[in-house]
């Protein structure tokens, strides 16, 4: 037996996360982006929404009343919609390299058909 520890003690390749380094910043700018578009999607139809309602002139014929309550309700549809936006966090290195195991599915397909739990059709011929 040797005095040094080995690899699998936890001690990091510096050699290992130099290769690492490169495909870990894309992967976690591609998971911010995941998160950041959907956020973006909901502000931008809240801003569509009300540029859709001032193009139609639906303040010219609302009255002034009517008009606070539009603005209020659109502001909440806005505020809800930046939501998200508050949330969204940058992903960390530690939370990429970290292994999580998908569910199992199980198999329905056999030599390329469906497998059915109900019994065969009679064929009429």
């Amino acid at each position: 037996m040797t005095d040094q520890p080995s690899r699998s003690q936890g001690i990091p390749d510096p050699a290992g996360q130099a290769l690492l380094a490169s495909p870990l910043t894309r992967a976690r700018f591609a998971i911010f982006w995941e998160r950041l578009w959907p956020a973006l999607a909901s502000l931008g139809t809240a801003v569509g929404l009300f540029v859709a309602v001032s193009w139609l002139g639906v303040w010219l014929w609302l009255p002034p009343v009517g008009r606070v309550v539009g603005m209020l309700v659109l502001f909440v549809i806005t505020a809800a919609a930046s939501v998200p936006l508050l949330r969204l966090r940058i992903p960390t290195p530690p939370s990429l390299t970290r292994w999580r195991p998908l569910p199992a599915i199980p198999s329905r397909w056999r030599c390329g058909r469906l497998i059915s739990s109900a019994p065969p059709m009679p064929r009429a011929g």
